[in-house]
């Protein structure tokens, strides 16, 4: 499953959203961290389009969901990508229900409009999205050996893979196994990107 990006440790975001004024504010907030790639587009079937017959990388979409019938599209375009692609929604309505269903559907992060905060949205974009690199499949709850793995990375962030791999309880070989099988990165890169996220370079 690891695949190479050339050591493009940059979050590559599609904003999709109809309001093109939200959608820059949102990207021009997203350029001016130095990490991110921002793409606008103004509609689900375009994202939809650029994820499947693209060879571009996309690493998490963000997007609004209204209070009305957009919903339904909305949702299943989360609910088909979530395993594949990360998902932060924005809305205006303050429905708990409408957040949950965006929940269930598999949206990593719900934001309401009217409290927006730059600091936050930047910090969930980078979280999700590199988290997403380095194990697309992670379940905070879950006991997986890669999953423990991945509990380790982000709390102790160690020197190297091996260093990685004792903590682990596992040894190197096994470890890289794992990371080829579950991770979008390698191994080494993931270390990076651990190092970055414990800093907050955001």
């Amino acid at each position: 499953m690891a695949v190479s990006h050339k050591k493009d440790l940059n979050i590559h975001v599609l904003v999709i959203d109809r309001d093109k004024k939200l959608a820059a504010m949102l990207s021009d907030v997203l350029l001016k961290t130095g990490a991110c790639i921002p793409l606008q587009l103004d509609t689900i079937h375009e994202a939809q389009q650029r994820i499947d017959h693209s060879d571009s990388r996309v690493d998490i979409c963000i997007l609004e969901v209204f209070t009305d019938c957009v919903n339904e599209a909305a949702f299943a375009f989360i609910k088909d990508n979530a395993r594949k692609i990360p998902c932060i929604v924005f809305t205006q309505s303050e429905s708990a229900s409408l957040g949950a269903r965006c929940s269930d559907a598999g949206a990593k992060v719900v934001i309401d409009k009217k409290n927006f905060n730059k600091e936050d949205f930047v910090k969930a974009v980078y979280t999700v999205a590199y988290l997403h690199l380095i194990n697309p499949g992670y379940n905070s709850k879950g006991t997986d050996t890669y999953e423990n793995a991945t509990d380790i990375l982000l709390e102790k962030c160690p020197d190297s893979v091996t260093q990685w791999a004792e903590f682990a309880g596992i040894t190197d070989r096994q470890l890289r196994g794992l990371v080829k099988k579950n991770s979008k990165i390698s191994a080494r890169d993931a270390l990076q990107i651990a190092a970055r996220m414990k800093k907050g370079m955001w």
